[in-house]
């Protein structure tokens, strides 16, 4: 309860509550308020109103990446918290074809369940309540037609499921389980130690499909997760975005996330989907080969493919050799290092499975992560600083140089540093050799 520092980071539950304002002694001269298409709820407006009260110049910033409500209250405006909107971007400028180190790439595939009465559903503020659709699935007899169908299109890719209520989100994994595909269930009744175990151990893959019911979606980031099972049908934009976010993270080996969308056995009520979220048209749709799967209950073997044809992308959800890419040695003490000339990069374990990315000895770009994203974060800034072609030609593990003969001046330096040199030794063998020795020298 540090109140008193230059900056403080709350919770807003914890912040809204009058005792916790009244703590504050100095004027805040800026509010800066996260997820903030929540700022129009009462607990946020008391925040802000007792900053401006404070001071009248407070200036209050807001970022989200969902600025949608589906109850109409405004977020910018005269109506509004915010005066006006000072910079925004679009989710479609961030897929591969505009920015290759943005956002995954994206399939999607409908999974029409027959029975699926929608129609049959209550909304409130602009989207079906989650009891209603809970008994309308439960009533379809939906979750053995969800399995089938991801068993289908998503065998190999790790999972998580978005379910609208609890009991069902935890029938969901039972059936997976009894399917033979390991899985778990997350939920807000559990106690945080069971819930940091279950994505511990998802993340280490220890079972390949995580449900839940609106547990892992703000906030939430694994970014080995290669499909999205929303079985959450939603009016909401927000909501859906919020959930195929969890799948849209870049992750070594990892060619796109495939997104199931679960829908009614009718279109009487217009769905969020892919083509809304990214602002793309039908023939866009096409070009990025969605398909519309129909998994009738009668048949499940039935299968009514519109729209377009396409075999479904089958990338795999482990990651693949993540030092395939650029030209990595491995020392003998286990860590990777990549040799840039004046910069060197270090993937160094830092505990058990916990790895580091350094660049020159001191400066540690990232920590405490698992060893396949440390090499992508270290491969990143490999490529923003190799600006030229001679430092992208040291980096390149098919470099035409590293093909030649060794140099006499790498082969006295090896004889120096009393290196085995091995029969025909190469130009990029020697230079791999000495970065090895190198490194076992610092290590002393």
């Amino acid at each position: 309860n540090e109140h008193d520092r230059r900056i403080v980071v709350a919770s807003v539950a914890t912040l809204a509550l009058p005792k916790r304002l009244q703590q504050i002694s100095e004027p805040w001269d800026t509010v800066v308020i996260d997820e903030c298409h929540h700022a129009v709820t009462d607990s946020y407006q008391r925040i802000v109103a007792a900053a401006r009260a404070a001071n009248p110049e407070t200036l209050v910033v807001g970022v989200t990446a969902t600025p949608d409500r589906l109850d109409g209250k405004p977020l910018v405006g005269e109506k509004g918290v915010f005066e006006e909107c000072v910079y925004e971007r679009h989710i479609a400028d961030f897929l591969p074809h505009k920015r290759p180190d943005g956002l995954s790439d994206i399939v999607t595939l409908q999974v029409a369940i027959d029975n699926l009465h929608l129609e049959d559903c209550t909304r409130n503020k602009g989207d079906f309540t989650t009891a209603s659709l809970a008994r309308v699935m439960s009533a379809a007899d939906a979750l053995p037609r969800i399995v089938a169908a991801w068993k289908l299109h998503a065998h190999d890719r790790k999972t998580i499921g978005f379910f609208p209520s609890v009991p069902l989100a935890r029938a969901a994994a039972k059936h997976f389980d009894e399917a033979g595909i390991a899985a778990a269930c997350i939920d807000g009744t559990q106690d945080s130690d069971t819930r940091r175990r279950i994505l511990r151990e998802y993340a280490d893959d220890k079972f390949q499909v995580l449900t839940n019911c609106a547990v892992a979606t703000e906030g939430f980031d694994e970014p080995s997760i290669s499909c999205v099972l929303m079985a959450r049908p939603t009016q909401s934009r927000a909501l859906y975005v919020q959930c195929i976010g969890r799948g849209l993270r870049l992750f070594p080996g990892k060619r796109d996330c495939l997104v199931l969308d679960v829908v009614g056995d009718s279109l009487k009520h217009k769905l969020v989907g892919v083509a809304e979220v990214f602002g793309l048209a039908a023939s866009d749709l096409r070009s990025r080969k969605p398909v519309s799967l129909a998994l009738k209950a009668k048949d499940e073997k039935k299968i009514n493919l519109r729209d377009v044809s396409m075999a479904v992308a089958s990338g795999k959800t482990r990651p693949v050799d993540a030092f395939g890419t650029l030209n990595w040695v491995r020392t003998n003490h286990g860590n990777y290092v990549l040799s840039m000339g004046e910069t060197i990069l270090r993937v160094e374990r830092h505990g058990d499975d916990v790895w580091r990315v350094v660049r020159n000895s001191y400066d540690i770009l990232a920590d405490n992560l698992p060893m396949s994203y440390a090499i992508t974060v270290a491969e990143t800034e490999a490529r923003k600083l190799a600006t030229d072609s001679s430092t992208k030609a040291l980096i390149e593990p098919k470099a035409r140089w590293r093909r030649e003969p060794a140099s006499e001046k790498q082969l006295a330096a090896l004889r120096r540093w009393r290196v085995p040199i091995p029969p025909g030794c190469t130009k990029g063998e020697a230079a791999d050799l000495l970065t090895r020795a190198a490194e076992r020298v610092k290590a002393r």
